[in-house]
């Protein structure tokens, strides 16, 4: 039911246009101007204050929460787990952790499949690894290509274990996402993920 749908747009900003509707991408369709797409119970979190977020919080800082009041002064709670069908970021996780620090780039990813429902979707965007603002931009401090995507899928790891060098970060990654569409035009790296729950397997 579409009153019990809610989607989170993290990293917000000052705008609130929903630029990709998933189910286009992984269907491979033409995707129409971004006014066409409609949001379910939006909520919204970003550090900036003057983007007057729904939710003030950094996101480098997880778990993601929400401050509350009570009568002992400010207190805070997590977001809840299993809460969103969808979580948007367009052009926030290249702001996220630094290149090589893997630590943080699974704590990110952790934290977006724990607060995704069961077959939940994840949509991303971030600067294509060939475009002259991947590292142009000063804020810059992580890119994500496609082939990073195999690290967030727990299947996969499994599949190349001992047969690759591929380096097993399970310890430290308690998501599974599947991915459903990943494509870059050398301008922009799409992508949408859908969170596998329960993780398949453990380590």
């Amino acid at each position: 039911m579409l009153s019990e749908y809610r989607e989170l747009l993290i990293g917000c900003g000052h705008d609130r246009n929903k630029k990709i509707e998933p189910r286009l991408c992984i269907k491979g369709m033409q995707v129409p101007p971004a006014e066409h797409y409609q949001w379910h119970q939006l909520e919204t979190i970003d550090y900036e204050r003057s983007c007057n977020p729904g939710i003030l919080w950094d996101l480098n800082q997880v778990p993601w929460s929400c401050p509350t009041t009570s009568h002992d002064g400010c207190l805070y709670e997590m977001l809840p787990d299993a809460w969103y069908d969808e979580i948007h970021a367009y052009e926030v996780l290249e702001h996220l952790g630094k290149q090589g620090d893997f630590r943080a780039f699974f704590e990110v990813f952790s934290e977006i499949w724990r607060l995704l429902k069961p077959n939940g979707l994840f949509v991303g965007t971030v600067p294509s690894r060939y475009s002259e603002w991947a590292w142009g931009d000063p804020g810059h401090t992580r890119m994500i290509p496609p082939c990073m995507l195999v690290f967030l899928n727990r299947e996969a790891y499994q599949d190349q274990q001992g047969k690759t060098t591929m380096t097993d970060y399970r310890k430290h990654y308690f998501g599974d996402f599947r991915t459903l569409h990943s494509s870059d035009d050398h301008k922009t790296h799409i992508f949408v993920l859908q969170a596998i729950k329960p993780a398949r397997d453990g380590v």
